[in-house]
């Protein structure tokens, strides 16, 4: 899956301080989910989505 232009976008408008500081994650897991998405577990990602954006999976695919 290759993030589009708006989901690169949301993912690095917060810095890895504030993502491991909500979300409760190493900054392995934040480097893979703005790197290599395609690695992550689906679980976590929607954890952190939940937790650091408020949206579900959903949401964030649909975004363009």
């Amino acid at each position: 899956m290759k993030l589009s232009k708006k989901q690169r976008e949301l993912i690095c408008s917060k810095t890895y301080r504030e993502i491991r500081d909500v979300a409760k994650v190493n900054q392995s897991t934040i480097k893979r989910m703005r790197d290599r998405i395609n690695d992550m577990k689906v679980g976590t990602l929607e954890k952190i989505l939940k937790q650091v954006w408020g949206m579900d999976l959903k949401e964030f695919l649909s975004i363009e």
